[in-house]
């Protein structure tokens, strides 16, 4: 934010805004759930309950950093967003569900240009089943900031 850009880290709980950021999330995941987006959990490959995949998803960085977007920036601002792997499913579709404000993510293979509900990807990729660790960095980059 002006000028700056914001580091997140996955299941990182020790940022000033992370109880409005996880906030933001669950009422965004119910939303997903009451409409027409699906979740996927398939891509939390942990022996855990329905529940606890969706809390350890929350915590994804790309997914922390939209948020800390959406929560920031002024409207008409575009969030911008790099990672350092591959989306995921669940980052990519909650990415679709929030871009009623333009998000741009650029991921290790492609930028996504999510705006009203679709992304430039159009969905024709593979998405990898993976965990998240502590490398996984996603970054909100000031909207001024060019890729």
């Amino acid at each position: 934010m002006r000028g700056k850009f914001n580091i997140f880290v996955a299941g990182n709980s020790k940022h000033p805004q992370a109880k409005r950021i996880d906030a933001l999330l669950r009422k965004l995941r119910m939303q997903m759930k009451n409409g027409d987006f699906s979740t996927k959990l398939k891509y939390a490959l942990i022996n855990a309950d329905e529940m606890e995949k969706e809390v350890i998803q929350c915590g994804h960085s790309e997914k922390l950093a939209m948020a800390f977007g959406i929560l920031n920036l002024p409207p008409g601002r575009t969030v911008r967003v790099a990672k350092n792997r591959k989306v995921c499913g669940e980052c990519h579709e909650i990415g679709k569900f929030m871009s009623k404000r333009e998000i741009v993510l650029r991921d290790s293979n492609r930028f996504h240009h999510f705006k009203y509900g679709f992304c430039s990807c159009r969905a024709t990729v593979e998405f990898d089943e993976y965990r998240e660790s502590e490398s996984n960095i996603g970054l909100l980059l000031d909207s001024n900031f060019n890729f």
